[in-house]
């Protein structure tokens, strides 16, 4: 009765619980006492007291401390608050006012559940703030039968709620770390650890040595008052040297790594920075979420980029790798373009960005860790296909120094942002480039690239040209918007057709090139997805090796003359682009090049002039000599085309020009020319003259003039069957159906020869060519006329 008066007094809830229990008798205000009730409410029945606490209830908060260290503990932090409890449990309640708004808080570890050695009770809580409902106050007997008495009765002092918490979340911390302390042997390495770990929670090194020493003392440490090591650890961070903290201290009680966090939680310790930026998730504003996901990859310059629709990186091959049967060839090592795959991309994500969801809790709200769904990769992977990414553009990949568009030299490894793109030299080391190079320096350095060539049988000086053009070629293709196909071709085989061009893809690559084999359907649908590969993985240097049949191909044609292609895109119906700019090289014995073809080639033509050219040796082998010399070879190359640049590119003007490649012959072939080699584009007329198209119409043409004549309408039909009459009647009189036969070989008939007409129609043969005119009977019809008579 008097207990609950001077709570009364004192401005405190007292509330009538039942006997020997920690609830009341029903409802709360039912049993609330007052002083007009109080006689009638407990004067009789031995019930217990309690306090109702919150902010209805004078603020009164209770600090209730369930592990034995917490009550040890609790000296060291609570040591003015007044305190109650009972035999079993001494020191196991502090009271206090807040002084503003506190919420009812458990310090609880889940992560701890399974661990050996936790309490029998309460074994994960280690204490409890309460500032709702009530606590069982003296005088009452605890359901155990022990009495529940006063150890401290004083005045009620008042704390924050934010320094409530930080000596609630110290003391759990610090209890935890005392029943798990340390067997000997470590535990000053320990005790440095924890000092770093409360140092970092802002505690003064005086104060953070008095909690070390008590923890030991708790702990049993018989040398606990040598464990002062705040000082030490202090002086370490004040000179930026590595202190141990919150990790070392987990890891050294021998704890769940997710204690850490827990700990920090407690501590007041911002979450350890990881260097990643921090991505709220929200489906519902995924669009927010892809564009911080976003940023957070261009602020830590992560090495993937969009290429034409596609979100890509560079790859390295560690081994050897082959396509279509071995169709496609590329060297280990290779450097190629690869598109990101979603479940790559949200592993590329996280590297750079923590993602969160923000959830409510008692407190508030606060971060929980996640990973970003597979929907949101394939959300951003649609993002870069329509078009609204912003990563950085890739134009290609390069494995040596290159010449930029404006003539200046990009010898950095790296992304490169004036040109989009990636350097990668692969640990190569190369000579400086001259930033003013003279035409003498040009004429040196091209020497040094007829090194390469001493040891090959070029016909004449322009062949030598085309290889000198592939060498330079090979080092800018990148900066050029298109580029003729460079063919080597020589009477037999042994004369070093595919040694040469594996001579200009080491000097550029530092290995062979990307080897790409002759189809068997000429320009079918597997020619169509060899060369979609080929240009989607970016190969700088391509060979189409030993060809047995001539060159020919619409797709070729067009990724020859165009700066990219489209097409269907490999393993699905969704068209794409793709760069065009590879250098294209060709070797094969007597190579032609056959229609549209032979005006989008030059022409390396190799002759030994001996049975067994295989058995010619060189004198050096170059397969060893150009990689071990690229460093100073590639230099050269380009110091021979800056050197054409600064001196302003002279001599254009008497060029002939060759139309769809204007950028090629305005630097590579003007750099030669200008060098006083002879014009690599002289080769085209020996193209040309083995275009076997050429000659059939070239053949038809001779024959219709002789037979037909210039100007005489006829139709595909009466073509043949004049050619027919011809060669039955007239002895000698075959030649026309002899050219008819040539130019369609299934046979020639109306409908093969008009098919034939359609093909050939307006190409210029000697001055002559065939025209196709209407007649009255809308019947197609052709005749031959003279161009410009």
């Amino acid at each position: 009765m008097s207990a609950a008066q001077s709570y009364l007094a004192r401005g405190l809830s007292p509330i009538r619980l039942g006997p020997k229990s920690k609830k009341p008798l029903g409802k709360h205000d039912a049993n609330a006492i007052t002083a007009d009730n109080a006689a009638r409410l407990i004067d009789h029945g031995g019930y217990n007291l309690g306090l109702r606490l919150g902010p209805d209830h004078g603020g009164l908060v209770d600090f209730d401390l369930d592990w034995p260290e917490a009550r040890r503990l609790g000296g060291l932090l609570l040591d003015r608050f007044a305190r109650f409890g009972r035999e079993g449990a001494r020191g196991s309640h502090y009271l206090l006012r807040g002084s503003d708004a506190v919420a009812s808080k458990k310090f609880d570890m889940p992560e701890l559940k399974g661990v050996e050695g936790l309490p029998d009770e309460h074994a994960v809580c280690v204490l409890e703030v309460r500032a709702s409902g009530h606590t069982m106050a003296p005088p009452s007997i605890h359901p155990s039968g022990e009495a529940v008495t006063w150890e401290r009765d004083s005045a009620l002092l008042e704390d924050t709620a934010k320094g409530i918490y930080q000596r609630a979340g110290l003391l759990a911390f610090l209890s935890v770390v005392a029943r798990f302390y340390p067997a000997q042997g470590s535990r000053d390495d320990f005790c440095m650890a924890l000092a770093g770990a409360l140092l970092a929670a802002g505690l003064s090194p005086d104060e953070a040595d008095r909690c070390v020493v008590r923890v030991a003392e708790v702990a049993g440490d018989e040398e606990a008052g040598k464990r002062r090591k705040a000082g030490q650890t202090a002086a370490k961070v004040e000179a930026d040297e590595a202190a141990t903290g919150i990790p070392r201290v987990v890891e050294m009680l021998g704890l769940p790594e997710a204690v850490g966090k827990r700990f920090r939680l407690w501590l007041g310790i911002a979450p350890r920075e990881d260097g990643r930026t921090r991505v709220v998730l929200s489906e519902n504003r995924l669009h927010e979420t892809q564009d911080a996901a976003e940023a957070a990859m261009l602020s830590a310059g992560l090495p993937i980029y969009q290429q034409m629709g596609r979100l890509v990186r560079a790859v390295r091959l560690d081994e050897p790798e082959g396509e279509d049967g071995g169709a496609i060839v590329r060297q280990e090592g290779a450097l190629v373009v690869r598109d990101v795959q979603p479940h790559s991309l949200r592993d590329l994500m996280t590297r750079v960005a923590n993602f969160v969801k923000v959830v409510e809790t008692k407190e508030g709200t606060e971060d929980k860790p996640v990973g970003p769904p597979v929907s949101m990769a394939l959300a951003y992977i649609q993002r870069v296909r329509e078009g609204g990414g912003r990563l950085p553009v890739l134009r290609g990949i390069v494995e040596c120094p290159t010449l930029r568009p404006d003539g200046t030299i990009l010898s950095e490894d790296g992304y490169d942002r004036a040109t989009g793109l990636i350097l990668d030299t692969g640990g190569a080391t190369f000579d400086p480039v001259p930033g003013e190079p003279t035409r003498a320096d040009a004429m040196s350095a091209l020497d040094k690239l007829k090194w390469v060539l001493a040891g090959f049988p070029f016909v004449d000086d322009a062949s030598r040209s085309v290889a000198l053009s592939a060498m330079l070629t090979a080092v800018c293709r990148r900066s050029l918007r298109t580029a003729p196909m460079h063919g080597f071709t020589a009477p037999t085989r042994g004369t070093g057709k595919s040694l040469l061009t594996d001579s200009v893809a080491m000097m550029a690559m530092g290995r062979p090139a990307t080897v790409l084999n002759q189809t068997s359907d000429g320009d079918g649908e597997e020619e169509r997805k060899r060369l979609m590969s080929i240009l989607m993985q970016g190969d700088p240097v391509v060979v189409i090796d030993n060809i047995d049949r001539p060159m020919s191909g619409a797709r070729m044609c067009s990724i020859l003359t165009q700066e990219t292609w489209q097409d269907r895109l490999l393993g699905g119906n969704d068209q794409g682009h793709v760069s065009t700019r590879t250098l294209w090289l060709a070797n094969g014995n007597n190579l032609e090049f056959r229609e549209d073809m032979s005006r989008r080639a030059i022409l390396c033509t190799m002759d030994a002039g001996m049975e067994n050219p295989e058995e010619r040796p060189f004198d050096v082998d170059l397969k060893v000599e150009v990689p071990r010399r690229r460093g100073a070879l590639v230099p050269a190359a380009l110091t021979v085309l800056r050197a054409f640049v600064v001196a302003g590119r002279p001599g254009l003007d008497r060029l002939t020009p060759f139309g769809s490649f204007e950028d090629w012959s305005d630097l590579v072939r003007g750099a030669l020319v200008w060098c006083g080699e002879a014009d690599p584009c002289d080769t085209r007329a020996e193209v040309a003259a083995v275009d076997s198209v050429r000659e059939e119409l070239s053949s038809l043409i001779e024959a219709w003039e002789d037979l037909i004549g210039v100007g005489v309408v006829v139709t595909a039909g009466e073509l043949v069957r004049r050619a027919g009459e011809e060669a039955a009647t007239r002895p000698g009189g075959d030649g026309l159906m002899l050219a008819l036969d040539a130019a369609c070989p299934r046979g020639a008939s109306p409908k093969t020869v008009g098919w034939y007409l359609k093909k050939v129609k307006g190409r210029v043969i000697r001055g002559r060519r065939i025209v196709a005119v209407g007649r009255e009977d809308n019947m197609l019809a052709y005749r031959l006329e003279v161009v410009g008579g």
